[in-house]
């Protein structure tokens, strides 16, 4: 995928981020990773640039590790340490991750493949059945135990709800569902997310959306740059791995 976000470094920093893309694209993901924090150590003016690099090759060498299984671990993907993370944490650290690698946000030849690893990672951790069939296999919770969740749906929500149609989320593209019989909005259990509707004459022809409350927030602290329907690819994040 062609990038947009070429980095202005100095010519010496430059000489070592052309090396270290070189190693990457020989599949030496530590060397790459090695030259890329030297470049920032050399040349700490450049550190928010540089860092962009250091994360992609961070999530590339996490997601080459396989558990004996041959699971990859997601959290590690995602530099959570906390295997009992909830939604709201996963999303928080994704968003961040994803302002980072994003191939328009990062020049580098590994950005693509860091911007899928970690939105694998979200796929399976933020979706009940599947982070459930995970932790399982990893032994991180028993069969009874539930992933922590602050974000779920009534039980029977699904049933009900599902019977008024549904369409796509504006953020992630999953297909959710209506929560009322005048389609008025829709819940993203994905994005952990209620999106307000503001036409909603057909649901095959995707109308606007409002910003909204999300449900991870309360209704006291929320405010419009916790709302993920605010984020911006023009952001940045201050924290890495």
């Amino acid at each position: 995928m062609p990038s947009n976000a070429a980095e202005n470094f100095s010519e010496d920093a430059q000489i070592l981020i052309d090396e270290a893309e070189d190693k990457f694209k020989h599949q030496k993901l530590q060397e790459a990773l090695g030259l890329a924090i030297m470049a920032k150590q050399r040349y700490p003016q450049f550190g928010d640039g540089i860092d962009k690099f250091i994360t992609a090759y961070q999530i590339h060498t996490q997601a080459m590790k396989k558990k004996p299984n041959g699971d990859t671990d997601f959290h590690a993907v995602l530099g959570i340490s906390d295997t009992l993370a909830d939604i709201p944490t996963i999303w928080e650290r994704f968003i961040k991750l994803m302002l980072l690698v994003h191939p328009e946000a990062n020049s580098s030849a590994a950005a693509d493949g860091a911007f899928k690893h970690i939105s694998e990672a979200w796929d399976v951790l933020s979706q009940a059945s599947k982070r459930q069939d995970y932790d399982l296999r990893w032994g991180l919770r028993p069969s009874s135990e539930k992933p922590r969740s602050s974000n779920s749906l009534p039980d029977g929500a699904d049933s009900w709800a599902s019977s008024y149609g549904g369409r796509t989320c504006p953020i992630c593209g999953q297909w959710c569902n209506y929560g009322n019989k005048n389609r008025s909005y829709i819940n993203c259990r994905c994005c952990s997310t209620r999106y307000l509707v503001q036409s909603s004459s057909s649901h095959s022809v995707p109308p606007s959306f409002s910003s909204s409350s999300s449900v991870p927030w309360n209704s006291s602290s929320h405010n419009t740059e916790d709302d993920p329907s605010n984020i911006s690819l023009q952001e940045g994040v201050e924290d890495g791995f």
